[in-house]
């Protein structure tokens, strides 16, 4: 995988840092996307061999073959992350618990390179929309990390809610800024297929266009469950096929239902978006 496209991306994979052994593995795992990952990944004592070996592997991997997530601002590993961040084969930096606009800012001037701005924490949250105009590529909701700031219990129905009001923060502050899709947190239980595609159904549902993952198998329910599927393809061709015939002027029936330009407008998304998951 090379030249990968943040733009059409739909599975994040995570590998850490300091298992050199995984990366080429997780390059070849069906993932959108893969994050080699300096923070939370990796333990504060494997720091520095984490990134001897990130240093080592970009000797001879690809240009723009992965993300990286680098450690925050506030963390004393931070200037040396950026180091390795600036490199050819990172495709883009994922910036952890952002919680303002000038951290973005300030990482997109010194690496030259997109920022994936994870909000997982409530000033984060409280600033979605300062964060989302200061140009990064896309908002990630970290949901481990924003429960535990917040004291709620994920799992729980109430818990749910509000992580729920978070995902329409980030939904309204990405399309109000004119950013690519946002990205939806990890699903944690490895074993709980029929869990990880409900949690995918639910994100796109929230107008996410893709979700993070901790393990490979993870990646293919993501990528089949965010795609559109083959009934909103079909629907969508035959919308744009009618509208575009020569005496078609303004709105129009189909199937019992109007169809005018935001209608039209949706179907083309649905088109582009499928034709996406064909190349990505």
């Amino acid at each position: 995988m090379t030249g990968i496209n943040l733009s059409t991306a739909r599975s994040y994979l995570f590998v850490p840092a300091d298992r050199p052994e995984r990366f080429e593995k997780a390059l070849k795992s069906g993932a959108d996307i893969v994050i080699i990952d300096l923070e939370d990944a990796v333990r504060p004592e494997n720091k520095k061999m984490a990134r001897d070996c990130l240093s080592d592997w970009q000797q001879t991997a690809a240009a723009g073959s992965v993300c990286l997530r680098i450690n925050d601002v506030g963390h004393p590993d931070s200037e040396h992350d950026l180091r390795l961040a600036v490199h050819p084969t990172i495709a883009g930096v994922m910036l952890p618990k952002v919680d303002g606009a000038s951290c973005c800012t300030m990482i997109a001037k010194e690496t030259h390179k997109p920022i994936l701005a994870l909000i997982e924490t409530a000033r984060g949250l409280k600033a979605v929309h300062e964060i989302a105009e200061a140009g990064v590529h896309n908002l990630i909701l970290g949901t481990i990390d924003l429960a535990l700031d917040l004291n709620i219990d994920p799992h729980s129905q109430e818990g749910c809610f509000v992580l729920d009001q978070a995902r329409t923060s980030l939904r309204i502050a990405s399309s109000a800024a004119g950013l690519n899709d946002p990205v939806d947190g990890v699903h944690t239980n490895l074993d709980d297929q029929p869990g990880l595609i409900a949690a995918a159904k639910h994100a796109k549902a929230f107008g996410f266009g893709g979700m993070l993952a901790i393990h490979p198998k993870q990646t293919t329910a993501i990528n089949l469950t965010m795609a559109p599927t083959a009934d909103e393809v079909n629907w969508a061709t035959r919308v744009i096929s009618v509208a575009s015939l020569p005496d078609q002027h303004g709105a129009f029936l189909l199937d019992g239902r109007m169809i005018d330009a935001p209608i039209i407008e949706k179907a083309k998304r649905i088109l582009q978006s499928s034709r996406g998951s064909e190349t990505c």
